[in-house]
């Protein structure tokens, strides 16, 4: 299944990003686009399709972008240092487009040198309500905004003793169920700093949240930790697996060996949709599991999504970058706009000209 995947189908656009040929009539019978963060190239992405026959691609710079998190009108950016909400001002005419969502910076915070990984909104935990909390993997913690600080910390692993600039465990990804904080993914169990690099292999974990207990071991770099249809789902990304974990077992299932370092996660119905990024040429990723894997399997990492069907185990549509981007960190579904923008930081016309007010 996967060799038949990983060669780029469909046409290149201008900007090198190929896309399977029936990627467009799935937007266009899902109603929506889909967001893609890279870091590397500072980048988000809308994927979009208008009339179901071609996919379009819109990339704008946000800085070094993570986590990403829609709701309602709203579109969260985190990256390394700062946060950045945007609201959409959509429908908007703008140089002879009438489009449908609009999202335009409205307010930005400077948490500082967290590294911030996974975004979720609205979110409950300990019994009150954040607008906004994050996976901040400096400092080993999940928090929330601060009107005077940088940041406040919420939750941490109980094995970190101290909320120290140190990216212990690498705690990467977080997860709400039916809106409360409830799991969080780390990258080893250690309490030194920068110990869990020598833990790519199996020193990965689980942890529910509300009891501070380890659900899940063993694993390799987790990632991107969902709750879809009543199950624990999330990245194996240093074995490059995808699939779920039996809560009652403590044990991860596998459903996929994907073709790249998976980081970024949604669902939409009974779909999947997995960002893949390249191995790096060196560095974090040499020795790791999947490496070793995709080899065996003579298959070479590709950066790009894979929408993954559950009910039939296939990977429907693809949407591969050429090598000018080779790594992803964030995925999003955002249904009803079929034709968005956004100027992300540049376009100084558009934050002068388009006025967006209370009436």
């Amino acid at each position: 299944m996967l060799k038949d995947v990983v060669e780029p189908t469909g046409s290149a656009d201008e900007r090198s990003i190929y896309c399977s040929p029936n990627l467009a009539a799935w937007l266009d019978e899902n109603k929506g686009f889909l967001a893609i963060s890279t870091y590397e190239s500072a980048k988000v992405y809308f994927v979009l399709s208008p009339d179901g026959r071609e996919t379009r691609t819109i990339e704008r710079f946000f800085g070094p972008a993570m986590g990403l998190a829609f709701q309602d009108n709203a579109m969260w950016v985190g990256s390394r240092e700062q946060l950045w909400k945007f609201v959409n001002a959509g429908p908007l005419d703008y140089q002879g487009t009438r489009y449908d969502a609009f999202y335009i910076p409205r307010s930005g915070h400077f948490v500082g040198a967290c590294d911030s990984h996974d975004l979720a909104l609205d979110a409950e935990y300990g019994g009150k309500r954040y607008s906004v909390i994050f996976a901040n993997t400096r400092h080993n913690c999940i928090s929330t905004l601060d009107d005077f600080y940088a940041f406040k910390p919420l939750w941490r692993p109980p094995f970190v003793d101290a909320v120290v600039p140190e990216d212990r465990c690498h705690l990467n990804g977080l997860c709400l169920v039916n809106g409360e904080l409830n799991y969080a993914t780390v990258c080893s169990t250690t309490n030194t700093s920068q110990g869990w690099r020598s833990h790519i292999n199996g020193g990965g974990a689980v942890f529910d949240i509300r009891n501070n207990e380890i659900v899940c071991s063993g694993l390799s770099m987790p990632h991107s930790p969902k709750w879809h249809d009543n199950r624990l789902w999330l990245l194996n990304s240093g074995c490059g697996d995808f699939g779920f974990v039996d809560l009652a077992r403590g044990k991860f299932i596998p459903v996929a060996l994907l073709p790249g370092f998976a980081r970024g996660l949604v669902f939409h119905g009974h779909y999947a949709i997995i960002a893949l990024s390249r191995m790096r040429p060196s560095g974090l990723t040499t020795g790791m599991l999947l490496e070793n894997r995709l080899k065996a399997e003579e298959i070479t990492p590709v950066c790009g999504l894979v929408i993954f069907n559950l009910r039939t185990g296939a990977v429907e549509h693809t949407l591969f970058f050429d090598k000018a981007v080779n790594e992803l960190y964030d995925v999003a579904f955002v249904a009803g706009p079929r034709l968005p923008y956004s100027p992300g930081f540049q376009e100084p016309e558009v934050h002068k000209d388009v006025i967006h007010f209370a009436g």
